[in-house]
């Protein structure tokens, strides 16, 4: 089977592109045909690299990604001259599937659109979070996003969308049980909906280390609102009034960066923490922290989460509307009490008191959460919409 998968191409970083890779790696495995189709844009050019190491097939063309849209919603669904152009490229392709990984739910209309009319085959979208009213503002006490509440925009945005899905209901696929129900919750359209849980390449997840006596908390992720790094140092400065000395790192970069720099300069003991920037192999950085933190204020999933866990690692969530579900595939996973720094560090510190999660257990999180595994099920769905 030959499925065309279209990258948002959102940006150079994060795991809702990174999923994409992983999906085609799995049907690469299966014996499928991925094909992906990747924007010219320069900030696309480390998500070639990854899916040609994968031997994976690449189409680049000059595509207007969502990084360019200001006005997301409003310019994809009216932007006719690109949804042709995707709508040609399909036609060009011909493929059996189409497979859009859209990020958020007023993402990548224009790609689905030109998916659509094209018309010959299923078209399938991937919705990584839903930015339902649970989600605003994204950026929290920011001037911006009070006058969009004032003006009224976002309730324009949820209508106009509503009628959007209506028009379209294609067949859409969401990391988690919670995400589809918030969808459906505002959206509706139950009956297209369809939980089918991310993957990684489990292979490339090495076994993790221990630090020794003096602990390294980790957090991994963009250094933005949503992720709320802050929290995640105000909680690790709590921890060393109370606990054993410890380190931290955090792996990652953002608009962030410098008041989180700023702040541990002034608080932190010197020599215990450290910020890499982006990194080409974050799994080797993550490798060495004895517990992940994961601080966000709100998760689609959170693969970060999977990964340390698959190494064996002790992980730390804030109670997002994900968290539960997530904590019943990763058992030892620890939910705190609020988005409090209090009660983050009273996590973290009975996280790394606790012994190392059993083997067995992290086993069984190794082999559920394998791309080979999304890729069965997402396969199985494609068939099912091709009947």
């Amino acid at each position: 089977m030959r499925i065309l998968l279209i990258s948002s191409n959102s940006s150079g970083t994060g795991g809702g592109e990174q999923y994409l890779v992983y999906l085609a790696q799995g049907l690469a495995a299966l014996g499928e045909e991925p094909v992906v189709l990747l924007s010219a844009t320069r900030y696309m050019d480390v998500w070639e690299t990854r899916f040609k190491i994968a031997g994976i097939r690449v189409i680049r063309e000059n595509l207007t990604g969502l990084r360019d849209r200001p006005l997301r919603l409003l310019q994809s669904i009216h932007d006719s001259k690109q949804i042709r152009l995707i709508s040609s490229i399909c036609e060009r392709i011909k493929p059996d599937v189409i497979h859009v990984n859209q990020q958020y739910d007023a993402d990548a209309l224009d790609y689905l659109m030109g998916a659509i009319e094209y018309g010959r085959v299923p078209v399938i979208g991937t919705i990584h979070m839903p930015m339902t009213t649970t989600k605003h503002p994204r950026s929290f006490m920011n001037i911006r996003t009070w006058l969009i509440a004032l003006s009224g925009a976002d309730r324009f945005k949820t209508g106009a969308l509503r009628g959007w899905y209506k028009k379209y209901p294609y067949e859409k696929i969401f990391p988690s049980r919670t995400m589809s129900d918030e969808f459906a919750a505002v959206y509706g359209q139950a009956e297209h909906l369809h939980t089918l849980y991310p993957g990684i390449d489990v292979a490339r997840i090495p076994r993790g280390e221990t630090s020794g006596d003096r602990k390294v908390f980790g957090f991994c992720g963009r250094l933005e609102p949503q992720k709320a790094p802050l929290l995640f140092v105000d909680a690790w400065l709590t921890t060393l009034r109370s606990t054993a000395p410890s380190r931290m790192v955090i792996i990652g970069d953002g608009s962030m960066r410098k008041v989180i720099e700023e702040k541990l300069k002034r608080f932190a003991p010197s020599g215990s923490w450290r910020i890499t920037e982006w990194v080409e192999d974050p799994l080797a950085h993550l490798k060495g922290i004895d517990v992940l933190v994961m601080s966000s204020r709100f998760e689609g999933w959170g693969m970060v989460a999977v990964e340390a866990a698959c190494m064996g690692k002790q992980c730390v969530v804030t109670p997002t509307s994900v968290a539960h579900e997530l904590q019943e595939k990763i058992p030892w996973l620890v939910i705190a009490r609020s988005h409090t720094a209090a009660n983050l560090a009273e996590s973290m510190a009975m996280a790394v008191s606790s012994p190392s999660p059993d083997p067995g257990a992290v086993r069984a999180v190794r082999d559920f959460f394998s791309c080979e595994r999304m890729a069965r099920e997402t396969l199985a769905l494609y068939r099912k919409e091709s009947l």
